[in-house]
């Protein structure tokens, strides 16, 4: 049963709406409405986007790809089509949007996409990756530093070459087991 909002509530709540932006598609994908904080997030008032095809908001590598209109495809032939990418603002800055566009009901034949800018914890989460794995190579040098000194000394001491065999196998398995933490982020 289709739901039916009193507008001014939900002009209220798109007027509102802080870290948000909210903007209607038709099925070509030229902007219609520009709500929510839009403005806020890309830099662009209403009046320079309104009646412009929205990929204008994606990079150019996005733009060349068609990635916007493979979006719109994609929401009404799902339903939904969520994304989280970088976007472009009006001053040529980028920023990490997620969002969703979805068809909307009614004979409009329009689409709405929403998004909010999440650039700080995209920062943070390239930033854990690059420590992980600058941790990984530092423990993965030292490991093959402990091998060889291992080897090395246990071989002046005249050990059995089984012995170091082992020894060294061991310390194999010990930086397989390392890489798979790594690769599942620790978990």
């Amino acid at each position: 049963m289709p739901f039916t909002a009193n507008p001014d509530l939900a002009a209220l709540i798109l007027n509102n709406l802080r870290g948000y932006a909210v903007l209607t598609l038709d099925v070509g994908g030229v902007i219609t409405n520009w709500l929510g904080d839009a403005e806020t997030l890309t830099g662009y008032h209403s009046a320079e986007v309104v009646g412009r095809h929205f990929s204008m908001l994606f990079t150019d590598v996005d733009q060349a790809a068609g990635t916007a209109d493979i979006e719109i495809a994609m929401a009404l032939e799902k339903g939904r089509a969520e994304d989280s990418r970088w976007h472009q603002r009006k001053d040529g800055g980028r920023f990490w949007a997620n969002g969703v566009t979805l068809p909307m009901t009614g004979d409009h034949g329009e689409l709405v996409k929403i998004f909010r800018d999440e650039t700080p914890a995209k920062r943070a989460e390239d930033q854990r990756v690059l420590l992980l794995n600058e941790l990984n190579h530092r423990v993965k040098n030292t490991l093959a530093t402990v091998q060889s000194i291992v080897e090395q000394t246990l071989r002046a001491a005249g050990v059995d070459g089984h012995v170091r065999a082992d020894l060294t196998d061991r310390l194999i398995a010990l930086a397989r087991a390392h890489n798979v933490l790594v690769s599942e982020s620790w978990a």
